[in-house]
């Protein structure tokens, strides 16, 4: 996936996995039918759901703990790699103050920070739902790239990577729970105000049945998962989902 699945984005889907799934075992243990099987329709046994939710959880917080790296050492940039004159204010996009050419060999930014998508993305959700609003992301240190993650509502999150050289972000992920990935409509709302946040150049129409287009494609193919491709203006989208998963929609530049 175009180097898409990071070390970061990993630490981010256990943590969000290690929150979400004590709450799905009470919620199964209150209703077993919320864990009725999608394709034979059998409703399991509360013991089952006791049990499996048990180890589910404790191999997911094992998981996280083994991925969180230690915490690094103040880092040292590559003598290829230049900060930019003057620190854009967080209002505004960063791409501008960056000279691209400059970067680490592997450099690859959306062009904003955090807090510009924070804003944006605000912006777009509350024109269909003021109550999905994120609240100022805190940034985790990592060994090579920072990372942030919020969930929103049940069983959504959105996982970034961050680059140090300048504070703004390498790739981003919208992930849908395997709970909620069916529900189409309401996935489409955050992956069409996560990719208008960070491609608003993208002509809307395009961006919209593109998001559209992947997004059905990736629920076609929960039960032998299968990842599609698109490029949206100077930015890719990759999506894929499945049942153990959800659905996963990543957004990288070039």
């Amino acid at each position: 996936m175009n180097g898409v699945l990071t070390m970061s984005f990993l630490v981010g889907f256990f943590k969000v996995l290690a929150m979400a799934l004590p709450v799905v075992t009470i919620a199964g243990l209150i209703s077993p039918k919320y864990l009725r099987d999608p394709v034979s329709g059998a409703v399991p046994r509360r013991r089952a759901i006791i049990i499996w939710g048990t180890i589910g959880s404790i191999l997911s917080v094992v998981v996280l703990i083994a991925l969180v790296p230690k915490a690094p050492s103040p880092p040292t940039l590559p003598q290829t790699a230049a900060l930019p004159e003057s620190t854009p204010s967080a209002s505004e996009p960063i791409a501008a103050a960056v000279d691209l050419k400059k970067g680490p060999k592997d450099y690859k930014s959306l062009g904003i920070t955090p807090e510009v998508f924070r804003m944006r993305f605000n912006k777009e959700m509350t024109k269909v739902n003021g109550d999905y609003k994120l609240a100022e992301f805190d940034i985790d240190q990592g060994e090579v790239y920072d990372a942030f993650d919020r969930t929103l509502g049940t069983g959504i999150a959105i996982v970034g990577t961050v680059n140090k050289v300048d504070g703004s972000i390498r790739e981003l992920m919208v992930i849908v729970g395997g709970g909620d990935a069916s529900h189409t409509l309401r996935s489409i709302a955050f992956l069409l105000a996560a990719t208008k946040a960070v491609n608003p150049d993208a002509p809307a129409k395009e961006n919209g049945s593109t998001v559209i287009e992947m997004t059905r494609f990736a629920l076609a193919n929960l039960e032998t998962p299968k990842s599609i491709e698109r490029t949206v203006g100077k930015l890719e989208y990759t999506a894929s989902a499945s049942h153990s998963t959800g659905l996963m929609f990543a957004i990288s530049s070039h």
